[in-house]
């Protein structure tokens, strides 16, 4: 499994973007929020995935990983959302 972590990076800021327009009272930092890190990854049995980081929004900003996720799935399937300050 070999993936353009750099697009996948990008494909989150976009998604980012798109989610200003949605996110009445979430807790996000939005003149700082972007993604941090974008990673494959391949579990002892088998199971393989995707992971982003969004640095600047809260660790209980959940409508924001749903968002960022819908968002991310017609292009990359599912990806796990994980949000830090």
């Amino acid at each position: 499994m070999t993936t353009d972590l750099d697009a996948l990076a990008m494909s989150t800021n976009r998604a980012l973007t798109a989610a200003r327009e949605h996110a009445v009272g979430w807790p996000v930092n939005w003149a700082s929020v972007c993604c941090i890190d974008a990673r494959e990854w391949r579990s002892v049995h088998g199971d393989t995935g995707l992971t982003v980081v969004i640095s600047e929004a809260s660790p209980h900003a959940h409508e924001l990983r749903a968002f960022v996720a819908g968002q991310l799935q017609a292009e990359w399937g599912d990806v796990e959302v994980e949000t830090e300050w």
